[in-house]
């Protein structure tokens, strides 16, 4: 009887320690084999407007197709968010919202280098950077007079970067939405100034009209009577 208990004992312990290992993985939720990095990327290389390709392979990055730099070639990177200064309705003369990457590496030849990879989407931006990030250090831009990464100088204090910059921003859309509306209103004083000129001018013409007509009418008439004179004679 004690036997049969021992032994019911074991495969009782049996049965649950299976049951607890497949339990311990994450089942139908685990996404290692369903989810499906994205490794090619659209951006601007340099500068806004210069488009690129980038893309991650097994083994290092290449850009457009051609130029390649190996993953043990890659030091680290840095990342900036750039805010709008645009006001609302401005397309032109105004810096657009941009994500930009800065990276080091080294060169062929031994010597350092730096290249630039920006975006306009920051949903793109951060897919990018997770790529990045499983192959270079990043490193973070620090403000000289905050001393602190993360940190930037604004109206006098350090804050927090993301919103120095949104701050900044704001203030350049304010400043540029006063000058516009600013010449809007004196533009709209010389229309006014304008319109008001042409009336005055309209009203003159109007008062010396009768004088002008009844002057030319004696003229016609004065000229008549000289031409029958002269036929008379």
């Amino acid at each position: 009887m004690k036997r049969f208990y021992l032994s019911g004992l074991v495969f009782a312990a049996l049965c649950f320690s299976s049951t607890y290992k497949v339990k311990a993985d994450f089942g139908s939720a685990d996404i290692t084999s369903k989810k499906k990095e994205i490794t090619k990327f659209d951006a601007w290389c340099g500068k806004r407007g210069d488009d690129c390709t980038v893309e991650f392979t097994a083994d290092k990055i290449i850009i457009d197709g051609t130029s390649s730099v190996k993953y043990d070639k890659i030091k680290s990177f840095t990342y900036d968010q750039i805010a709008s200064t645009c006001a609302s309705g401005q397309v032109f003369f105004c810096r657009k919202k941009q994500y930009d990457f800065e990276i080091s590496y080294e060169r062929k030849d031994g010597s350092e280098g730096r290249g630039a990879v920006l975006f306009g989407s920051e949903t793109v931006a951060i897919n990018f950077m997770r790529m990045i990030g499983n192959v270079a250090v990043r490193e973070y831009i620090v403000d000289p007079r905050c001393g602190t990464p993360g940190k930037a100088f604004y109206q006098g204090s350090c804050i927090d970067k993301t919103r120095a910059n949104l701050l900044k921003a704001k203030d350049i859309k304010e400043s540029r939405q006063e000058f516009a509306d600013n010449l809007n209103e004196a533009l709209e004083k010389q229309r006014q100034y304008d319109l008001k000129e042409r009336e005055l001018d309209i009203m003159e013409y109007d008062a010396i009209t009768p004088d002008v007509i009844q002057n030319n009418q004696l003229n016609i008439q004065q000229n008549q009577q000289n031409l029958q004179q002269n036929n008379f004679f």
